[in-house]
């Protein structure tokens, strides 16, 4: 992917809250392809504790995401699937 630079201005809150993220510019980018609708979203579950997980993204995760409880792999859900499951 070519990478083109621009700039942005940000007043001191949103400064500060642009610090606060891991990666600002991969947050831009996955903002502006949810503006302009092209969003896929990934929904995972852990097996092992019922915990639910959605991912936003343009992209499938690289790696499949552990449980943020129990530390194991999740099991990838269709969006019915994971609406079922987190409507229980």
């Amino acid at each position: 992917m070519t990478r083109i630079i621009k700039t942005i201005s940000l007043d001191e809150t949103t400064a500060q809250i642009a610090s606060e993220l891991p990666n600002f510019s991969e947050f831009i980018r996955a903002k502006l392809l949810e503006h302009a609708g092209l969003v896929l979203s990934y929904y995972w579950v852990c097996r092992s504790c019922d915990k639910a997980r959605s991912y936003a993204n343009y992209q499938r995760p690289k790696k499949i995401p552990t449980c943020y409880i129990c530390d194991k792999y999740m099991t990838e859900l269709n969006k019915v699937e994971y609406l079922e499951l987190i409507t229980q």
